[in-house]
C-alpha cells in the first residue's frame, strides 16, 4: 500500500540537498520503510486534519505505488545499508 499521509504516525521531513523522506514514525514497515503495511494494525486518523470530526469527509492525497523495480532497488538499498551498520 502507498505511504497513508492522512495517519497520524506518518512523518514527512526535507533536508537542505532538497530531498525528502516519508515514512512511519512507528517502523511497521522495516523491510518497506516507503511503503505502509497492508491492512496496518495501528493506522490511526491525524486528529487536525479537515473534515476528521464526526460526518466530515476529506478526499486524502496518497503517494502513488512504487514500480515493483524501483521497490526491488529500495529493498536491496537498504539490505546493504543494514549490512554497513
Amino acid at each position: 500500500m502507498a505511504m497513508r499521509d492522512d495517519c497520524k504516525y506518518f512523518q514527512r521531513r526535507a533536508y537542505a540537498s532538497g530531498e525528502t523522506a516519508q515514512f512511519c514514525a512507528l517502523g511497521l514497515a522495516p523491510e518497506a520503510p516507503w511503503r505502509c503495511p497492508d491492512d496496518c494494525p495501528r493506522y490511526a486518523r491525524r486528529p487536525d486534519l479537515p473534515g476528521s470530526g464526526p460526518g466530515g469527509g476529506v478526499e486524502v492525497r496518497v503517494e502513488p505505488d512504487l514500480h515493483p523495480d524501483a521497490v526491488a532497488v529500495l529493498s536491496s538499498a537498504e539490505e546493504i545499508i543494514g549490512a554497513v551498520g
